[in-house]
Formats: structure tokens, C-alpha cells, sequence
């Protein structure tokens, strides 16, 4: 939310640093990830087992991408069919 929080004056100003802060980072689009998103989510509906929609996109997109995903939350995000997990909260 950050500099669509900020007074009016200063939005534009914000918003600047904020876009210099992402172009940075190389950045993963989520267009791979829609498809194992919907099937995950239904997937995990109909099981009784759901996963909050940000969590699950985080999930799905590095499944899609072939990515681990550090988590203090294993046992929340294994049950996401396909991924790869490390909990670095226990080194």
C-alpha cells in the first residue's frame, strides 16, 4: 500500500521509489501461475483444506516456475501438489 498511502503531494514522488526499487530485482510474472493457481484452489476447496489466496498464489507460482519456496509455514504450504520447501526458521 505504501505510496497509495501516502498525501496526495507525495504520490507521485513514492510511487518513483517504489518502481526503483522493483526495477532492481529481476521480477516473475504471474502468467504461469494462473492455471495451477484456479486448479490448486479448487483442488484444495473441494479436499476441505484451503489456503488463503495470497498464500496460495506465492505457492503456485514457484511450483510454475520451478522454484523452492522458504516458508516458517511448512505444513501450511505442503499441501500444495508439486512443491519444493525449505524452512530456514529451524537452522
Amino acid at each position: 500500500m505504501g505510496a497509495y498511502n501516502a498525501p496526495q503531494q507525495f504520490f507521485l514522488t513514492e510511487l518513483h521509489k517504489v518502481q526503483t526499487f522493483i526495477d532492481r530485482y529481476d521480477t516473475i510474472g504471474l502468467e504461469n501461475s494462473m492455471h495451477r493457481f484456479c486448479s490448486e484452489k479448487i483442488r484444495l476447496k473441494t479436499a476441505g483444506k484451503p489456503i488463503e489466496d495470497f498464500d496460495l498464489l506465492i505457492a503456485t507460482t514457484a511450483v510454475a516456475n520451478g522454484m523452492i519456496a522458504v516458508t516458517s509455514n511448512s505444513q501450511h504450504f505442503e499441501r500444495v501438489e508439486g512443491i519444493r520447501l525449505e524452512d530456514w526458521s529451524t537452522e
